[in-house]
């Protein structure tokens, strides 16, 4: 018979996760915007972080493990985009989202890589359906 022990660290790390059993970092410097992303957040049941610069992204991260980040490219302190390169330079592999009022096409970000299905369907557009062939 195993016997686990539980402390307290280990009940507030349990009630900070939320009913999903996700926490999530929101890095957001604009506070109206980060409470309603927070409140949106938080009603549906993942728990939560929130910062507003840089320098607070990489305290949280170096201390808390999260399962997802969403983040702002424009950040007081630095760049959302070398934030997120400074994280994967380091080995975090958590997702991250990225949210931002930017709308130049260099600040857009893209996939290394097309989606799996991407050559199908692209391929069945360009066979007559007279063929037969659907994709």
């Amino acid at each position: 018979m195993a016997v686990f022990s539980i402390d307290a660290a280990d009940l507030d790390r349990v009630a900070q996760l939320g009913p999903t059993g996700m926490r999530l970092l929101l890095v957001e410097d604009n506070q109206r915007l980060q409470g309603l992303l927070a409140e949106t957040i938080n009603s549906a049941g993942y728990g939560l972080d929130a910062v507003g610069t840089v320098a607070d992204l990489y305290a949280s991260v170096a201390a808390t493990p999260y399962d997802l980040v969403v983040i702002d490219l424009g950040l007081p302190d630095g760049d959302g985009i070398a934030a997120i390169r400074k994280l994967r330079s380091e080995r975090h592999s958590m997702p991250i989202l990225v949210v931002t009022a930017r709308g130049a096409i260099d600040d857009r970000v893209h996939r290394p890589t097309p989606p799996p299905r991407a050559p199908a369907r692209n391929a069945s557009r360009c066979i007559p359906p007279w063929w037969g062939w659907r994709g």
